[in-house]
C-alpha cells in the first residue's frame, strides 16, 4: 500500500484501495515501532508524521510510516 501510494504520487496519478486492504496495512503499520530507531542510517522508515485522528486510512497509514500525506503539494 505505502509504495503503491508512493508511485501514484511520483506520477501525479490518484490511487484507491479496498477498505479490508487498508484496514490491514493500518494493522501493519500500526505495528511498526517508531521514534529514535527511524533515524539510523539503513532506517526503512522516516519517523512517523502527525495527521489528525479522524483523517482517511490511507493517510494514516502512510503518515505512520513517515510519509506526510499531502506530498506531493
Amino acid at each position: 500500500v505505502a509504495h503503491g501510494w508512493d508511485v501514484a504520487c511520483t506520477l501525479g496519478v490518484g490511487i484507491e484501495f479496498d477498505a479490508d486492504v487498508l484496514d490491514a496495512a493500518l494493522g501493519f503499520a500500526t505495528a511498526v515501532p517508531d521514534g529514535e530507531v527511524r533515524l539510523r542510517p539503513g532506517a526503512a522508515f522516516r519517523p512517523g508524521v502527525p495527521v489528525a485522528g479522524d483523517a482517511p486510512t490511507l493517510d494514516r497509514v502512510v503518515a505512520l510510516l513517515g510519509r506526510s500525506p499531502a506530498w506531493p503539494v
